[in-house]
């Protein structure tokens, strides 16, 4: 069993930049997730472009994702009205020396295409209480369980559904709800394997609910 890493952006704020779902692409497209892997991964990573990893079932190899292309990222906050890029917040949480080690490299790749991000690093109660509650104009370092013995239909649920008690300011499109409330009434494993791809293909294809990082992050 591992995690999921991944920025979180609080899409469901209409006061915030990630409420477009432009900026929420740049992000995605700002940051080499592959560089970061290999820079600090030290053979523990494995590089995946949604909430899920190779290993696991509801795994699509559909998913396009957001390859790392920062003239595309500057075009994208262009295109939503921040040629000029803006601030924001980078929220995580303090003990895990590597993941720290990956905000700093995040932070530098956002830069790079104008977003500039604050560092916060806060206590693992801190940190519960924000992604339980919620954040503004900001980015959340979320690690999701995720793991061959362990159901992706709670760690969608939990964490990326409006019904779940996690990460609580993400983006949570209709579409994605009503596939999901299917997913959890699903008797046949063969439907249920591809009603969970779909909603992986949604959540980062079309909409980029959040921003997915490394994979099976055993050292987390």
């Amino acid at each position: 069993m591992g995690t999921i890493a991944a920025l979180d952006p609080d899409g469901s704020n209409k006061n915030s930049p990630f409420y477009d779902v432009k900026v929420r692409q740049a992000v995605a497209y700002a940051i080499d997730t592959k560089t970061i892997i290999n820079a600090i991964g030290g053979g523990f990573l494995i590089q995946t472009n949604q909430d899920s990893a190779p290993a696991i079932w509801n795994y699509n190899p559909a998913v396009v994702g957001y390859p790392y292309n920062p003239t595309k990222a500057k075009q994208l906050l262009s295109d939503a009205g921040y040629s000029n890029g803006f601030k924001t917040t980078i929220y995580y949480e303090i003990g895990f020396p590597d993941l720290a080690n990956y905000i700093l490299a995040a932070q530098q790749y956002l830069a790079a295409v104008g977003i500039n991000a604050n560092l916060q690093p806060m206590t693992m109660n801190a940190m519960t209480s924000l992604m339980t509650t919620g954040w503004q104009n900001g980015l959340v370092v979320a690690r999701a369980t995720a793991g061959t013995n362990y159901s992706p239909l709670n760690t969608i649920l939990r964490n990326f559904t409006a019904s779940g008690t996690n990460y609580v300011s993400l983006y949570h499109p209709d579409d994605v709800e009503a596939l999901m409330k299917q997913a959890l009434a699903e008797p046949d494993q063969t439907k249920l394997t591809t009603e969970m791809q779909q909603i992986n293909k949604l959540m980062i294809d079309t909409y980029c609910t959040n921003i997915p990082i490394c994979g099976l992050c055993t050292m987390w």
